[in-house]
């Protein structure tokens, strides 16, 4: 569900920002595009409440090879044009802010569906004779 959680930034009055008692959460999101056999593109991302992050990418050769032995640099140590284009390549596939928003939308309502379920299943057993 979610990969993991920063403080939340909180603005100042003089217009910083600091870090408050609250947790921002986001979850990992792996966009994995394919082009023909054999290779993929693997796109580790953070989706936060408002926004998409891109952390890693990797190219797999297949689906049996986990990853190249070279898993190539950290997305932020990429050329500034570089990581723009990659987060337009996302884009046009609609993996974008509002996705985020909608991930963690649906996550919110994933959590209340379940207990709903878990009830439903408690209940149907401790009826059951």
């Amino acid at each position: 569900m979610f990969g993991g959680a920063v403080p939340a930034p909180t603005p100042t009055p003089n217009g910083g920002v600091v870090n408050s008692d609250e947790m921002q959460m986001h979850i990992t999101v792996i966009v994995t595009i394919s082009k023909g056999e054999g290779c993929m593109l693997e796109i580790m991302c953070s989706a936060w409440p408002d926004s998409i992050e891109i952390k890693r990418l990797f190219i797999r050769a297949n689906e049996k090879i986990i990853a190249e032995p070279y898993a190539g640099p950290e997305f932020m140590e990429l050329d500034d044009e570089l990581q723009y284009r990659l987060y337009d390549f996302l884009e046009v596939r609609g993996i974008n802010d509002e996705l985020a928003c909608f991930l963690h939308q649906y996550m919110k309502n994933k959590d209340k569906a379940e207990l709903i379920g878990w009830m439903k299943r408690v209940k149907s057993f401790i009826e059951r004779k």
